[in-house]
């Protein structure tokens, strides 16, 4: 969260014109065509705030691992990603840095600090894209922690744990070139794959896009098993640019995201207090620059096998009613094992409040037109909510009238702020004209966010997604597993949550051992975690 409370003073400055823009891209671009087809524009104001977490080096990466039930070979592979990205434009952009060439220490140096940036830098599709530069395995970069992580999934019995996942949330995507990676895990088959690791730096792609990836890529496979690829590369702009839908308009000029006047004091001054009252560690957030190595990293990953999660689903109807989702129940499960675990004891009586930050999708708020939605499908569509329960309320046994009372009053909450759209006001207030033009958000963003005690859990709920394949269809997916460390933002805890109706509801959590005093302490947490839920 961005808290702004003094206007610092910065130089005045000539806003940048496009002719700049362009003489600024290095010799032989295509910007200029591209920006006349629709294939480039400046980046939306919540485009930027995402792109912030990559350049200020405060986030890494999320994840998406997925298994289909078959085999598929690189040919095949790649014939579905040309067609994937074909379709799909966001998945071959890249963001066209201020200064070129390009260098990441700019956006860290004083002479970037130094004012507003509110002429937001441009994306533009890729000149082109072969697989090599989409496939992690390819790249020498991540070679060294990519073979530690194919040892570990080979010793497991080829099955994708919380160590391969740890070492996969290390990986970072440069900001500017493609913003997503895929891994094919190894097989004993050699170059055949069926289990692959979806990796994106959070520029216009969200955990929403990344599970429709791999349904997407699903669809392609089943619809060119014969495809005889004529071409070498996936995708050419000189050669395939009239295939190519135009790029999505940025989110916010489809939904509003102004938040209403009321939110204003609410933000400036309840907010600060609200903060005050709230439990935070003594474990302080840093920038994750070169020498984050994910050592300091506890993962967890926890199966929810189907027929458990069907029993909760209708333990929900019952005891809230037949409208409640799963996102209520998991976060009062979890803050009761927190509080069993002794994770608020030991603080002064003024730290009643934990905070529970959780992501929306926002694509149900968008113009009810089939092809506008199904421009959006991929992109960073994501606003939050923040939810401040009292710590006092968690002393409570599992399944008792006060465990779903709390359920119940946790679901009211959520549909009551969701209802009210003020999942849009917490990013929306900080993509204002006014907020803009006269701070300089990168800067906020860190002053705000780096140096300051862990708080509360990261809580991201993606959903289920049913499997309606075909009997006549070759390949179908078999399993999801969501995950992402939350990098230098002040959640303690991250929760990602992805279901299916093949291999029930998967949990990832994360956390770093600076809050945790060894491993069986995190073992213990997990563990109570996951009987709360099965034994409901």
């Amino acid at each position: 969260m961005i808290i702004i409370l003094t206007k610092p003073k910065f130089p005045s400055s000539n806003s940048r014109s496009l002719e700049i823009k362009l003489n600024n891209m290095p010799p032989g671009t295509l910007l200029r065509e591209m920006i006349e087809n629709g294939h480039a524009r400046p980046m939306g104001s919540i485009e930027n705030i995402y792109g912030i977490f990559n350049r200020q080096k405060l986030y890494r990466n999320f994840s998406m691992f997925a298994e289909i039930n078959d085999f598929c070979n690189e040919r095949q592979l790649r014939a579905a990603l040309r067609n994937l990205c074909l379709k799909n434009p966001i998945l071959l952009h890249t963001i066209v840095p201020e200064i070129w060439p390009f260098n990441e220490k700019y956006y860290l140096s004083d002479e970037y600090y130094c004012m507003p940036r509110s002429q937001h830098e441009f994306i533009a599709i890729l000149p082109e894209l072969d697989l090599s530069d989409i496939l992690a395995n390819k790249q020498t970069q991540y070679q060294q922690v990519l073979e530690k992580a194919f040892r570990e999934f080979e010793s497991s019995n080829f099955c994708y744990t919380s160590e391969v996942y740890k070492l996969i949330a290390t990986i970072s995507i440069p900001y500017v070139g493609p913003s997503w990676r895929l891994i094919c895990l190894p097989e004993k088959r050699g170059t055949e794959w069926r289990k692959f690791i979806f990796i994106s730096n959070h520029c216009l792609c969200d955990g929403r896009s990344a599970a429709n990836f791999f349904h997407d890529l699903k669809e392609e496979l089943n619809c060119n098993i014969d495809n005889r690829l004529t071409v070498t590369t996936i995708f050419s702009y000189e050669r395939d640019h009239y295939l190519l839908p135009k790029l999505p308009e940025p989110l916010e000029k489809r939904i509003d995201f102004r938040p209403p006047w009321s939110y204003f004091p609410k933000y400036l001054v309840w907010e600060p207090i609200v903060n005050h009252f709230k439990f935070s560690s003594n474990c302080a957030t840093s920038r994750l620059d070169e020498s984050f190595d994910g050592k300091t990293l506890l993962t967890e990953i926890i199966n929810i096998d189907v027929q458990v999660l069907e029993k909760v689903r209708q333990l929900i109807k019952a005891n809230v009613h037949e409208g409640g989702t799963i996102t209520p129940f998991l976060e009062i499960c979890w803050l009761i094992s927190l509080h069993k675990w002794g994770a608020f004891s030991g603080k002064s009586w003024t730290k009643c409040l934990t905070d529970v930050f959780v992501p929306v999708d926002v694509r149900n708020l968008l113009p009810d037109d089939d092809d506008i939605r199904k421009s959006y499908r991929y992109g960073c569509n994501v606003a939050a909510i923040e939810l401040n329960p009292w710590i006092s309320q968690l002393d409570v046994e599992k399944n008792s009238d006060e465990f779903w009372a709390l359920v119940s009053q946790n679901q009211n909450k959520i549909t009551s702020l969701l209802q009210k759209k003020e999942q849009l006001n917490l990013i929306g207030f900080n993509t204002l004209d006014i907020v803009e033009k006269n701070f300089n958000l990168d800067r906020e963003l860190c002053v705000h966010t780096l140096n300051k005690p862990r708080q509360g859990t990261l809580l991201s709920n993606l959903g289920i997604f049913p499997q309606n394949s075909q009997e006549r269809d070759r390949y179908s997916l078999e399993n999801l597993i969501f995950g992402q460390f939350q990098g230098s933002f002040r959640e303690s805890f991250s929760m990602c949550v992805c279901s299916t109706d093949r291999k029930g509801m998967n949990i990832v959590l994360t956390t770093t051992s600076d809050l945790i005093p060894n491993s069986k302490s995190w073992e213990d947490l997990c563990s109570t975690f996951k009987s709360i839920i099965s034994d409901t």
